[in-house]
This record gives C-alpha cells, structure tokens and sequence, in this order.
C-alpha cells in the first residue's frame, strides 16, 4: 500500500492538468513494485508479477485508485 500511494503521488503531480495519471500510475507500480525491494525477503517464492496482482487486488478492494473519486451513476455510458 505505502508503495501504491507514493506512485499516486508521483503520478498526480507529474499529469498535466486536465489528463489522468491512471497510466503514469500503472508505469511507476511496474517499475517499483519488485520482490527485491522488499524490506525482508518473503517466507514463500513470490515474483514481481504477483506485488503488482496485490495492488490490482487492493484496487479491486478499493483501497486505493487509479484516478480521482467518481460518482459511477452520474458517468455517461
């Protein structure tokens, strides 16, 4: 998580004013979420592509986002 929220950070202050930072945002996990900068090593075999399914998952929980908060109901289809 504390990862997820500094590529947020990142993220947002790097987009121009009116696009989204979704995609910067994605880019930054990518390149920071690796089992070797983990703080200790993990009890179990755990690869980089299962950090970045973590994050979908907490994003999917709703624990973080890839954009700024939206009413879906008022989203045109």
């Amino acid at each position: 998580m504390e990862v997820a929220f500094e590529c947020r950070r990142h993220a947002r202050a790097a987009a121009a004013e009116d696009s989204g930072f979704g995609r910067k945002m994605n880019d930054l996990l990518a390149e920071r979420l690796k089992v070797d900068a983990l703080p200790s090593p993990p009890p179990f075999q755990l690869n980089n592509l299962h950090l970045r399914g973590l994050a979908y998952q907490l994003c999917d929980e709703c624990h973080f986002f890839f954009s700024e908060p939206f009413n879906a109901d008022e989203e045109a289809s």
